[in-house]
């Protein structure tokens, strides 16, 4: 299993972040009980997907290594707006397969553990709904073969058509979390359009968009914030750390 020093290498390279930085940050993280503590080296114990969802908060919240714990307490406790309402179930999306896809990140009570979420299920699509086998399923089940390979093509071909972006408004002190499917235009393969197809042409259609924040900021919290404060991560990335957290 990947340790801590492989995890923060991979979240590094995300935005060409400093690797002796995020270092830091991680030892801060692990003295205040935020990340997995144990022993050092071929001892220490495997990241996990909620200690990827920790450092990564810090990587897009923060370049301080001091203040990374209090940072990332503040913004891994953003709340599900659904669950801010009295009324809350009035807005809950209805009850369809699109919205079943997507049923456990809708429902994350909290930043934390929406991001724990994508990264969980990101080798499915975020398709919770999906009948295709990872392969530690396959193993478990014993599908192989032909078969094994036709559902993990599946995952392949519904990963490439999907894509994701994960958004912390350090201004308004929020996580976004939007998904769109992407599909060829539909008037690339008309034949007037042929000669001049561009494979690039593609259009996406939102599938799933969702947030969460920090509902109880006092008024001074909003005085003169500084702008266009944000910073995202890809579907890719989370994927990579999905298959990270998973080497064997």
């Amino acid at each position: 299993m990947a340790r801590l020093p492989a995890l923060i290498d991979l979240i590094a390279s995300f935005r060409g972040g400093e690797r002796k930085n995020l270092e830091l940050q991680a030892r801060f993280l692990r003295e205040a009980g935020l990340l997995s503590r144990g022993k050092r080296g071929s001892g220490a114990p495997p990241v996990t997907a909620e200690d990827a969802a920790v450092l990564l908060l810090a990587h897009l919240a923060t370049t301080s290594a001091t203040s990374a714990p209090d940072i990332v307490q503040r913004y891994s406790k953003l709340s599900n707006y659904l669950y801010e309402d009295p009324e809350y179930e009035r807005y809950w999306p209805k009850y369809n397969r699109a919205n079943l896809m997507f049923w456990p990140i809708y429902s994350a009570r909290t930043s934390l553990d929406a991001l724990k979420t994508m990264i969980i299920a990101a080798d499915r699509c975020w398709n919770f709904c999906s009948d295709a086998l990872d392969p530690l399923e396959q193993e478990r089940t014993g599908l192989a073969g032909l078969a094994g390979l036709k559902a993990l093509g599946e995952r392949r071909e519904a990963f490439r058509a999907r894509r994701a972006v994960v958004t912390l408004d350090k201004v308004y002190h929020s996580l976004s979390i939007v998904i769109n499917d992407v599909y060829d235009h539909k008037w690339s393969y008309k034949p007037y359009y042929s000669a001049d197809h561009d494979p690039d042409d593609i259009f996406a259609a939102s599938t799933f968009s969702h947030r969460w924040a920090e509902f109880n900021r006092y008024e001074e919290d909003e005085d003169d914030p500084p702008l266009f404060e944000t910073a995202g991560v890809s579907g890719l990335s989370l994927y990579r750390i999905n298959q990270l957290i998973q080497t064997p």
